[in-house]
């Protein structure tokens, strides 16, 4: 009996702690739904702030590293380079490793530092040639072969614009296949094994 009212008074005493587990979680996915809608609709400041407090409920590098796109879109390059290193130190494989790789070099190149933002942008190719990459791949491949990128040139529009094509369309196609098993990642797994 003792050990019966143990465990009930465990439960009870860990039920406020998974209550707000659960709590921080939904926050998380809203504030993370919320910045991705303001970020669509190109209200960076917003977005940011919402990326923010989701990183603040869950440090993960996909908060961070969108918040670290809101910030890059906002021009504001020493915030989205201190967000972009964080969100890559904690970063193991996630579906935001992509958007990193691309941002990180987007960011170092717009600095004007070339050398290390050419080494970013072979780190994201590199990345990226194996995900079943867009056509545009040739247009990034195409500019890192050259070794150099004008911080302010077309280049960087180029870049940007390929880059973002390139993430958006592997991120929509991820949670497409995780949420509902289907697109093109799903005919993908289809295919090898057989269905779901």
């Amino acid at each position: 009996m003792s050990r019966k009212i143990c465990l009930i008074s465990l439960f009870i005493a860990g039920l406020p702690l998974l209550l707000s587990c659960s709590t921080s979680f939904t926050r998380y996915s809203g504030d993370m739904f919320q910045g991705k809608r303001l970020y669509r609709d190109s209200d960076y400041v917003t977005a940011r702030s919402s990326f923010l407090r989701a990183s603040q409920e869950e440090r993960t590098s996909d908060a961070l590293a969108w918040a670290a796109t809101a910030s890059y879109k906002m021009n504001d390059l020493a915030t989205a380079e201190r967000l972009i290193a964080e969100a890559q130190s904690i970063d193991s494989n996630s579906l935001s490793s992509l958007r990193i790789r691309g941002f990180k070099a987007l960011i170092l190149l717009s600095e004007g530092r070339g050398r290390e933002g050419m080494e970013g942008l072979r780190e994201y190719l590199a990345l990226y040639r194996g995900l079943d990459p867009l056509m545009s791949i040739s247009e990034v491949e195409r500019l890192a072969s050259t070794g150099t990128v004008n911080p302010g040139g077309a280049e960087i529009a180029i870049l940007e614009r390929a880059i973002n094509e390139q993430v958006e369309q592997y991120e929509s196609d991820v949670e497409q296949f995780n949420e509902t098993g289907t697109g093109y990642y799903g005919q993908k797994w289809e295919s090898q094994f057989g269905g779901l």
